[in-house]
């Protein structure tokens, strides 16, 4: 899952690099794009509580994904460029930290 994690940071790295610097609007059919692997990321979450936490708190991080989800498919279907790098930046990438913790590595390193 971390690799599938990592290889989902990057194609949102660049979409938001794309967007942020470079000021490319082509958002949604980049968005589109990576539709099977945030699928395929995002099963994981919904498949079992195999994280080591209470029923409680796995039910609400199904829920977080769920909406995320939801989010995401909504401003695809509206065309919401905004909307959309809001959910790769602040939903998804919260999900991906679960596996890949930049702050945590950069201490390590350190």
């Amino acid at each position: 899952m971390r690799a599938l994690a990592a290889e989902l940071r990057e194609k949102i790295d660049g979409i938001c690099i794309e967007y942020h610097y470079f000021k490319n609007e082509n958002v949604i059919e980049k968005a589109k794009e990576i539709i099977p692997t945030i699928q395929k990321f995002c099963t994981g979450f919904l498949q079992g509580n195999s994280y080591g936490i209470s029923e409680e708190e796995y039910q609400n991080l199904q829920v977080f994904v769920i909406d995320v989800l939801k989010d995401y498919v909504a401003a695809i279907e509206q065309e919401d460029v905004v909307w959309i790098i809001d959910t790769l930046d602040y939903g998804l990438r919260e999900l991906i930290e679960l596996y890949i913790d930049d702050d945590a590595e950069e201490s390590e390193d350190e």
